[in-house]
């Protein structure tokens, strides 16, 4: 009877549990009204002028029952990133939510400081995602960069995380989580690495005067992938060596002006850190031989200019490759050598077939010796890019391409044991292994 008691109670219990749960959710679950918060979609770090503190600038959202919400930057100022997101807090008095954040933009005085401690902060305060992606302009503020976000032309501040995304997978540009810029800084090479973003202006609108130097396309083009004058990958521009949409801009004459709009490009450079701080940079060259090196890099396109088959001068052969993979080992050879194992297998399709059918079809050459001379060209541009990384990390005498963390991975012991452990990036040898596949 005791025990029939007892279960009817825990019964009764707990529908007035669920009942009292349905009548006041907000208050039991402590969820904080949707009109009382802010979600940021892109936050901007940079020093602030007036004080030894920082000043964060944050792309906003507003939730708004039944309606999408607005947009705007607010901005706040600290001694320390807690104290200036507490102070946005104050200031707007809702509370900001960084759980939605897809990007952090770090000032360029900002990395020229002592970027560590406030990104660990971040990790550690788990108020962000750790693989949020992290970048830096080329110069000037992350409040600028920001700020030109809204008169984009082609992507806004709440796209630019996607941008990179696609940038990096295809081949454009490096991408950096803030997990992996403190996994690398606290790596046996120490050396990690932001991409920098930059913007271009241009004119629209506008009638009368002489606003460009060019009639149509504006100057110099590389095709329709921008990107090196010899050969290698797309670097995802517009224009060729002017890197931008319109090409050598002119002077901007009378009439009656117009809208300026911003576009997000590429960056050309990306940022070199090492123990944390800022070192130097490294071109496009030396970054597209990092992404020959990234797994995560699979798809993207590929130009082959100025190549000689077999006698005959091809001017350019675009390329689009369908997938890569990679694989790489580092091991230590008794005779002392440092060997790294690069196996790469490729399969690309040719965009363009006008001057491969020309040889083909008029010069009477076998498809398949075509396909593996082209090959060879493929080999000749990845290998490049990548010795030229290599070149770059002698040069700047840190190890940018992580070479001593593969070859401690691979024994513990023997990196230890050698007498210049923290040189030993700049006495590997490469052995390549390539696949390639051409359709």
């Amino acid at each position: 009877m005791k025990h029939e008691t007892r279960n009817l109670l825990i019964k009764i219990g707990i529908v007035i549990f669920i009942i009292v749960l349905f009548m006041w959710p907000s208050g039991l679950t402590k969820r904080p009204d949707i009109n009382n918060r802010i979600m940021v979609s892109s936050l901007g770090i940079d020093v602030d002028e007036k004080s030894d503190g920082l000043k964060v600038s944050a792309q906003i959202i507003v939730p708004k029952q039944g309606d999408q919400g607005s947009q705007k930057l607010i901005y706040a100022t600290g001694k320390s990133l807690g104290e200036a997101v507490e102070n946005m807090n104050i200031k707007t008095g809702k509370a900001v939510e960084l759980g939605h954040c897809g990007l952090i933009i770090l000032g360029k005085k900002f990395i020229e400081g002592d970027p560590v401690p406030t990104l660990e902060y971040l990790v550690s305060s788990g108020e962000v995602n750790p693989e949020i992606t992290i970048v830096s302009p080329k110069e000037g503020t992350a409040d600028e960069l920001l700020q030109k976000a809204s008169t984009f032309s082609e992507i806004d501040s709440m796209g630019l995380s996607s941008f990179i995304s696609y940038a990096h997978y295809g081949v454009h540009m490096v991408r950096v989580s803030l997990l992996k810029f403190l996994n690398l800084t606290n790596s046996k090479s120490k050396v990690a690495y932001i991409p920098a973003l930059q913007t271009e202006s241009e004119q629209e609108g506008g009638s009368g005067g002489k606003n460009s130097s060019q009639e149509s396309g504006g100057g110099q083009s590389g095709g329709s992938g921008g990107g090196q004058s010899e050969g290698g990958q797309s670097g995802g521009g517009k224009g060729g060596e002017s890197g931008g949409s319109g090409g050598n801009s002119g002077e901007s004459g009378g009439g009656d002006g117009g809208q300026e709009k911003s576009e997000l490009d590429k960056s050309d450079i990306v940022f070199i850190f090492k123990s944390g701080k800022l070192l130097g940079t490294i071109g496009e060259a030396e970054f597209k031989g990092l992404n020959w090196l990234d797994k995560k890099v699979s798809i993207g396109s590929v130009f082959l200019r100025n190549i000689d088959i077999f006698g005959n001068n091809i001017p350019e052969i675009p390329l689009t490759m369908k997938s890569k993979n990679l694989s790489t080992s580092a091991k230590f050879e008794d005779d002392g050598r440092k060997i790294l194992k690069i196996k790469l297998q490729m399969k690309l399709e040719i965009e363009d077939r006008r001057y491969m059918n020309i040889l083909r079809y008029e010069q009477g050459f076998e498809s398949d010796k075509l396909y593996k001379r082209l090959s060879e060209h493929v080999e000749e541009y990845v290998v490049k890019q990548i010795e030229s990384c290599r070149n770059k990390a002698t040069e700047l005498d840190c190890d940018i391409m992580g070479l001593n963390n593969k070859f401690y991975r691979t024994s513990v012991s023997k990196f230890e044991s050698e007498p210049d452990k923290d040189n030993l990036f700049k006495n590997v040898e490469f052995q390549y292994d390539f696949k390639i596949e051409i359709v």
